[in-house]
């Protein structure tokens, strides 16, 4: 009798720590997926403040169109700032958010703006933040995804019981998953070139 309550002891210890490396494991991946994110959104505004030092050099363009998509990028920048997947994402989304539409209003600027055209610094920018903003998105489903799995594992009677024993915490999941995008890059208007003047 004696060892088979051993035994059933003995299980239950190995399940559990089955469980609870399983419950680190995925908190694990939800704090190296974030890391991943947090990494692309700082790469973006790193691009914004290229690309605005560019735009700058155009002339005659509007300033306070510029002005506003720097300070949106700075305020995401300080948002960004001590953020974990347990504390401060809704901040960072907001401040992402504000950035995006700043920068989709430059976008129109831009579109709407000829001179800007011959600025091939400013045209590899805009193609850079492109990439760099899909990039974002992707790692912000992969992000939730992970999340997701996560908050569901700890919903769990015993796992959420073993959760405190771990100190594991819910995480917060990316809202909007389209707010790190502010479209493609305004579409190049080829000019023709300039007839020479009949002789």
């Amino acid at each position: 009798m004696i060892t088979v309550l051993a035994m059933v002891a003995s299980g239950i210890v190995l399940w559990m720590t089955a469980l609870s490396n399983r419950l680190l494991d995925q908190r694990d991946a939800v704090r190296e997926s974030w890391s991943h994110l947090a990494t692309l959104l700082r790469r973006r505004h790193d691009t914004v403040e290229f690309l605005i030092a560019e735009v700058r050099t155009v002339a005659d363009f509007d300033s306070a169109t510029v002005d506003a998509v720097l300070e949106a990028c700075a305020a995401a920048a300080r948002a960004l700032v001590g953020v974990t997947p347990t504390e401060g994402i809704r901040r960072a989304e907001r401040a992402e958010s504000e950035l995006t539409e700043e920068l989709a209003t430059l976008k129109v600027a831009l579109a709407r703006f000829p001179d800007w055209h011959p600025h091939r610094q400013i045209t590899l920018l805009l193609q850079d933040l492109t990439q760099v903003e899909d990039g974002a998105t992707i790692a912000l489903h992969h992000y939730n995804e992970t999340a997701f799995w996560y908050n569901r594992e700890l919903d769990g009677t015993l796992t959420g019981i073993l959760a405190r024993v771990v100190a594991a915490s819910p995480v917060t999941l990316w809202t909007d998953v389209t707010r790190t995008s502010s479209g493609p890059a305004p579409a190049i208007v080829e000019h023709d070139a300039p007839s020479s003047p009949a002789h």
